[in-house]
């Protein structure tokens, strides 16, 4: 037996080269991995006989070995071979040589309490039955590759991130619980996960639930009238594995009676691996099935088939290393998912790598005033990248990447082609929140500085507020600004900067002025009190220059302090009303 220091998931492989001798003298020619190894004559195996040229799936017991499924392979003595035995909760899949694969679910082991035990809990070893076999290069590995996502959705901010609008049914969030109000004209209801994996990948779903009728984990469905599902069904107290198709209605491919109280929460996990699918209820295993194709290439989600049902929570974790990137940090939520299709086409510039890098720059800008000298620090060498963040969430921060939703959660992003002059927007409630005027590009689509100025927030170790631009959800047509009080904690990480500086920098600086106080209406009122004029960093002088001069410049905005610190002058700017905040731009 092997000595293996650590605690099994349900998933895990062993890999082992093994070599038979010759089936003579007496002796059988076979070698197998050994598992949920209980006492000598109490363990399962797994393995080849070149005898009879099987691979082997069986179990010992006090009456000897016994093969419960073989499959035919070609196999030679005195040659080596490479086995690798992956149990994935119940069932057990063997493949030699990366190409002779075979499959077989067991039963749980049953304990003297009535508990019930999956096959990750016994010792794990190498054997053979009455034969000569060498056996090299074992290796006991948990997950391979290791989790590279894992999302914990409870539903309580009334947002099911990372899930698609549901496509069948109708489903709304109650009390932070996921609904099912009603079902399609087939009789079921849908709310699958925005995300297509690798087949070859690891998953694992898990929710809590409630339910009086048939309802559960729904996974590698191809299209809408075609799917595979785990559920519970309450009024038969049974698990149940199966298919669905419009021709064929709910099969029942695999069935356990487990007792199951109606109006008690229940936690149903599903572990998926190649074909095979493992069930367990409640902490315990309970069922196992092999189905004849891969089980992880298609749409999965949550499953029911009753009006009756509500999801307490819902978690998935994959071995996708086409999610890696998403890693952990805080989601940016839209307050709901769009309608996707045309409307979430992006206005203004295309969306691509060279649009966010400059969206990036524009949003430090915007930051800087109310960042200090450490926090920008750890902005230098950030990125930011588009990614299918899938459902709600419109932006990520992992940890050293912005990620950037491909439409926005569906509803398209507005990307502002002069991204520091929020001439689209109007001022409301207060100095950090501004909606878009009536008839502007940025009304039906969400802004994207704002979700870049969120991250960099979180960048910056800022975490989730009630409002302002750290609030968790962002709607369309919204703009969420820095809070303006929040200057006085800045450094002057510009007071070194002199005219002398600034020719190194730009020829031109324009500054803009205009006033403080929200309005209703901005062209009406706003914009007729924008006054601009044009320093001409090589005289040292100001010059007038003309509204469509100062429209052309890429801005970056600061308060009047900024302005000193640039300068060093305090009166280089004519008197202000009061209320009026001076604004810096380089042309």
């Amino acid at each position: 037996m092997l000595h293996v220091d650590g605690y099994r998931p349900r998933y895990f492989e062993v890999e082992a080269t093994i070599n038979t001798g010759k089936p003579i003298g007496g002796l059988k020619a076979n070698a197998y991995v050994v598992f949920d190894y209980q006492s000598p004559t109490d363990f399962k195996f797994a393995g080849v006989d070149v005898s009879s040229d099987k691979l082997e799936i069986g179990y010992r017991d006090a009456s000897g070995w016994h093969v419960m499924a073989q499959s035919n392979a070609r196999l030679k003595p005195d040659t080596d071979y490479r086995l690798l035995v992956a149990v994935n909760g119940l069932t057990v899949t063997v493949v030699v040589d990366g190409k002779d694969v075979f499959n077989l679910a067991y039963e749980p082991r049953v304990d003297a309490d009535g508990f019930t035990h999956g096959l990750n809990e016994g010792l794990i070893g190498l054997g053979a039955n009455n034969s000569i076999a060498r056996i090299d290069d074992v290796v006991v590995q948990v997950l391979r590759p290791e989790t590279t996502f894992e999302d914990v959705e409870s539903f309580d901010d009334g947002v099911a991130d990372f899930f698609a609008p549901p496509s069948d049914g109708s489903w709304s969030i109650d009390n932070g619980r996921y609904v099912v109000d009603a079902l399609n004209e087939q009789g079921f209801a849908v709310a699958g996960y925005d995300f297509v994996l690798n087949g070859e990948s690891l998953l694992e779903l898990e929710t809590d639930l409630t339910t009086e009728g048939l309802a559960g984990l729904m996974f590698d469905r191809t299209d809408s009238q075609r799917f595979k599902f785990a559920a519970l069904s309450v009024a038969d107290d049974q698990v149940i594995v199966g298919h669905y198709t419009e021709r064929t209605g709910i099969v029942v491919d695999a069935v356990v009676d487990v007792a199951l109280d109606s109006g008690d929460i229940h936690t149903l996990g599903v572990s998926l691996k190649g074909s095979t699918v493992s069930v367990s209820v409640d902490g315990q295993e309970q069922l196992g099935y092999v189905f004849n194709g891969l089980n992880v290439d298609g749409g999965f989600g949550l499953l029911s088939f009753s009006t009756t049902t509500a999801f307490d929570s819902a978690t998935m974790r994959t071995s996708d290393p086409a999610l890696a990137g998403l890693g952990s940090g805080e989601n940016l939520t839209a307050t709901a998912v769009g309608p996707g299709g045309q409307a979430a086409q992006s206005s203004g510039e295309d969306l691509n790598d060279a649009t966010l890098d400059a969206m990036l720059v524009a949003a430090t800008q915007r930051m800087r005033p109310y960042l200090s000298p450490e926090e920008l620090a750890q902005l230098d060498g950030i990125d930011i990248e588009l990614a299918e963040l899938g459902g709600a969430v419109l932006a990520r921060w992992t940890g050293n990447t912005i990620l950037i939703d491909t439409d926005a959660a569906g509803h398209g992003w507005f990307v502002d082609t002069t991204p520091l002059i929020d001439e689209e927007y109007h001022l409301v409630d207060d100095s950090s929140r501004l909606l878009a005027d009536v008839g502007s590009d940025a009304g039906e689509q969400v802004d994207l500085l704002s979700a870049v100025m969120h991250e960099i927030g979180h960048a910056t170790g800022r975490e989730h507020q009630d409002d302002g631009l750290m609030a968790t959800a962002l709607d369309e047509g919204e703009r969420r600004l820095p809070e303006y009080d929040a200057v006085a904690t800045a450094a002057p990480v510009s007071s070194a900067l002199s005219v002398d500086a600034l020719l190194r920098l730009d020829p031109f600086m324009a500054i803009t002025y205009q006033p403080l106080q929200p309005t209703t209406n901005r062209h009406s009122d706003q914009r007729d009190h924008r006054w601009s004029r044009l320093f001409n960093t090589k005289s040292g002088t100001f010059d007038d220059a003309a509204k469509e001069a100062v429209d052309e410049t890429v801005a970056l905005w600061q308060p009047l302090a900024a302005i000193d610190w640039l300068l060093g002058d305090d009166d280089v700017l004519p008197s202000l009303a009061d209320g009026d905040r001076p604004l810096i731009e380089w042309e």
